[in-house]
């Protein structure tokens, strides 16, 4: 009998602020992102798509961390779940070897952005240190 090669991926449903709050911490100076090892593989790809969308507000990073992490718990199936949702591409791939290679204490600081999307002073919290949530 020959082995299927598509990852069974369950629908998600709940809403993606939800899924944040749940699953990611997001480091210091927005320098990557830590899912928790709970993260099932639905909500892994929606937060991959989460970060992809806040590329105004963080860095690739954060990016390649969400990758990395499915990689990491998922090995091969993380990989083919990319191609069957067509989220793989050679971007993706980039962000996760930059993260892979420069480890989150070596990565440079960023600031918070303020509200018009300025970098501020990184010891600055003026209440933005949660606009992932």
């Amino acid at each position: 009998m020959k082995k299927s090669h598509t990852f069974k991926i369950p629908e998600s449903t709940r809403p993606i602020h939800e899924i944040i709050r749940d699953h990611v911490t997001v480091l210091p100076g927005y320098i990557g992102l830590e899912l928790d090892t709970d993260t099932p593989v639905e909500e892994a790809l929606r937060i991959l798509d989460w970060t992809t969308t806040q590329s105004d507000n963080s860095c690739g990073y954060m990016i390649g961390d969400a990758v990395n992490f499915g990689y990491a718990k998922w090995g091969k199936k993380y990989g083919r779940a990319l191609h069957q949702t067509g989220r793989v591409s050679d971007i993706l791939q980039y962000c996760a070897s930059m993260s892979a290679l420069i480890p989150p204490d070596t990565r440079k600081l960023i600031g918070p952005l303020n509200l018009d999307g300025v970098i501020s002073d990184a010891d600055d919290d003026s209440g933005v240190s949660d606009w992932w949530k």
